[in-house]
Parts: structure tokens; C-alpha cells; sequence
């Protein structure tokens, strides 16, 4: 459920928003202090080696700030500028409340950060699925004291029994979204009637499915960067995050996943089902559209799923679909060519990708939009892609 909240920023009146991208930053044991016995000694290590340093630095941070009012008043100052585990409400949730106070928001999605990365490539399926129900409690306990938190469950896709069951505990423990990972599928693809039962469980559920980028597996194959040069660090100068390959490449695969449901017919079997693009930006969306209309119809007349569908595919997406744009972006033409109802606010927080001013970035990129129209933006798309009802 989505609860009332009110930002408090240097604006002239107050604006109502949600967050459709945010983040808790995991200790090395948070997924194992919530496996199953039997796993716990299976899971992989938290973060990526380049990061570990950082981590324990920050992690410090974090602990200080506990018995240390100045530390706290330094996060509190500008909660967008402390990033990572440093950053407020970003490792205890008692610290997460605060936060949003601050920021005045009147609901987040929170994903996790590394640990699907600890279980969500391992070839044993007692590992993969023993993780996500370890990730799941997590993220759920996490966001239990702040109903404005909307916990994000994660479930592999490899076995539709199985799927079907992990995504009914979800549910039944409270996560609001249910992330598909963001690996290319292995064994079937997500659009198998295999997964019809898990489809089903979501659209009876109210509950919306959502992609965001994660680094598992990275972004782009590793032989682009093989070039007989030596390898640049990464964005944030370690050596396994993201290159500006990687970067180039983001879109493929959400654009692959739900060019799948749609052209498969998932969207059209479960008409009240509906997700959300998180991460990859926007750009790439309008160009998407028109090749899926092209492409449904040129190839109608060979394959029946295409036939048997009852809209053009650009129709699903209007209908069931969100994205988050990069503040980078022209998001104002962005509302233009797609219309209003696609595009949602983020801040991935407390991620450093969402930049020190979230908040200020967007607005200047919507200054030429009405009011009316950035309230669909900021909180109403938000609101319709969670089922609530405002």
C-alpha cells in the first residue's frame, strides 16, 4: 500500500512523490543470516572484490553514526549526498524512516544491491531458489517497520513449479514487486507457457513484475572488451561494474524480455498484469515501440502467437507497462513522443548512479511541463504501476 508523504524541498509549494528506484546496501552476512542452513555455506561472497575496502570503510561509517550525533547530522544535511553504505537508512532500517522523512517521499520500491549476485548464476537449483527465499525474508524484514518501503522479492525463472511457488511465498510475505532477474534466461524463456502459473499468481495478486539492471553476468559479453588494450575501471574505479560498453548495451535486455512477453502473448493472456522497467533509462523506448508494431506486422502472416494477438504490441506496453528515464535524458520530449502515462521518477537511492540531486535534475529537465502531467510522472504512474488506488 502507498501512504501519503509530502517532499520538503526548496520549492516554491510542496510536491507529492514516489520512488520507483531505491535500495538497501547489504552486509557480508545479510543473505546468509537469512538461508536455510543447508545453503548458508554455498552462497557466494557478497560484492565484487574491488569493492570490499570501500565497503568496510563505509559499513564503519554506518556504525559510528549510531552513538555519533555529528555523523547523523552530517547524513541528515543532504541525504542524497552520502552515498553507498554510508549513506542514511541504507544498511539499518531504523535509519530508513528518517530518511524518507527527509526526502519526503510517500513510498519507495527497494531492491537489494549485491546479494542476487550471491545465488542467481549458481548452476545447483537448491542454491538459486534457497537464495531467493534468503533475499526475500531479507528484503521483507528490512521494510517491515515503514509501510511507505515496498519490498522487491526476486524469483528465478529456470522451472515454472518452482516459480510458481517461491513467487506465492512472496506474496504471501508481504513483497510488493517481484523482480525477473536480470540474466538471459538459460532453459526457457520467460514467455514459456511453463510460467503461465507464475504469471497468473501475479495478476491475481495485484502485484507487478519490474526488470532493473543488476551486475550479474555483466552488461555486455566480455569478449567487446578483449581490444589487445588495457582495461579502463570501471564507473566507479573498481574492475566488475560497468564500462561504457556496458553501458551501450543496457536496453538490450529488458528490451529482449518483454519483446518476449509481448510478442509470445503474456501481456495479452494476463491483461491485468503490469510491469516496470527500472534503470535502463527511456530513450530507448520509442524506437522499441515502432519496431514492435513493424515487426507484428510483418510477420503475422507466418506466426500464429503474432496472429492471435487482439492489439498491436505498442498497446500492451501503453497499457501495462512503466519506465523510469534518466534524468540525462529529454525526458520532457521523452512525455512527448510517448505520452504521459509511461514514464515514472526514480532516484536509486542511495546508489551513485542517481547523482547528488535527483530531485533538482528532473525538474529542470521537466521545466517546459505542466503541472498536471509531472504529477503523472512523480506520483500517479507510480501509483497505477502498484495497484493502488488513489
Amino acid at each position: 500500500m502507498i501512504t501519503e508523504g509530502r517532499v520538503m524541498t526548496n520549492e516554491p509549494s510542496t510536491r507529492l512523490r514516489y520512488d520507483a528506484d531505491s535500495h538497501l546496501m547489504e552486509r557480508p552476512d545479510w543473505l546468509s543470516s537469512y538461508a536455510d542452513p543447508g545453503i548458508r555455506e554455498r552462497l557466494d561472497d557478497l560484492c565484487p572484490r574491488s569493492l570490499k575496502d570501500q565497503m568496510r570503510e563505509l559499513l564503519g561509517i554506518a556504525e559510528l553514526r549510531k552513538d555519533e550525533p555529528v555523523l547523523r547530522q552530517w547524513a541528515e544535511a543532504d541525504p542524497f549526498a552520502v552515498k553507498s553504505w554510508a549513506a542514511l537508512g541504507a544498511v539499518f532500517p531504523e535509519e530508513r524512516s528518517r530518511a524518507l522523512d527527509l526526502m519526503g517521499f510517500g513510498a519507495q520500491l527497494v531492491f537489494s544491491t549485491y546479494s542476487i549476485n550471491q545465488f542467481i548464476l549458481a548452476a545447483d537449483p537448491e542454491v538459486r531458489n534457497g537464495g531467493a527465499r534468503a533475499h526475500n525474508r531479507g528484503i521483507v524484514e528490512f521494510c517491515a517497520a515503514d509501510k511507505r518501503l515496498l519490498p522487491v522479492a526476486v524469483v528465478p525463472l529456470e522451472d515454472g513449479d518452482t516459480a510458481a511457488q517461491l513467487v506465492a511465498e512472496a506474496i504471501e510475505a508481504g513483497c510488493a514487486a517481484v523482480w525477473i532477474p536480470p540474466i538471459t534466461p538459460t532453459r526457457i524463456s520467460p514467455s514459456h507457457v511453463e510460467l503461465d502459473p507464475f504469471w497468473a499468481r501475479l495478476q491475481d495478486a495485484d502485484i507487478p513484475f519490474v526488470l532493473h539492471v543488476g551486475t550479474s553476468g555483466g552488461q555486455v559479453d566480455p569478449v567487446y572488451h578483449n581490444n589487445g588494450r588495457p582495461l579502463s575501471p570501471d564507473l566507479f574505479g573498481g574492475d566488475e561494474n560497468m564500462r561504457s560498453k556496458d553501458y551501450m548495451a543496457l536496453p538490450e535486455l529488458p528490451a529482449k524480455i518483454l519483446t518476449a512477453l509481448i510478442l509470445d502473448g503474456v501481456l495479452d493472456r494476463f491483461p491485468s498484469l503490469r510491469g516496470g522497467c527500472i534503470e535502463y533509462g527511456a530513450a530507448w523506448v520509442p524506437a522499441w515501440l515502432d519496431r514492435l508494431d513493424r515487426t507484428h506486422k510483418y510477420f503475422s502472416s507466418t506466426e500464429s502467437s503474432l496472429a492471435d494477438l487482439r492489439e498491436k504490441p505498442s498497446r500492451y506496453v501503453r497499457e501495462q507497462l512503466k519506465f523510469t528515464p534518466d534524468s540525462s535524458e529529454q525526458v520532457a520530449l521523452l512525455m512527448e513522443q510517448l505520452g504521459d502515462e509511461l514514464l515514472m521518477f526514480s532516484t536509486d537511492f542511495p546508489h551513485p548512479e542517481g547523482g547528488k540531486d535527483p530531485i533538482g535534475s528532473f525538474e529542470l529537465a521537466l521545466a517546459t511541463v505542466s503541472e498536471e502531467r509531472k504529477d503523472l510522472f512523480y506520483r500517479k504512474n507510480f501509483a497505477q504501476l502498484m495497484g493502488s488506488q488513489e
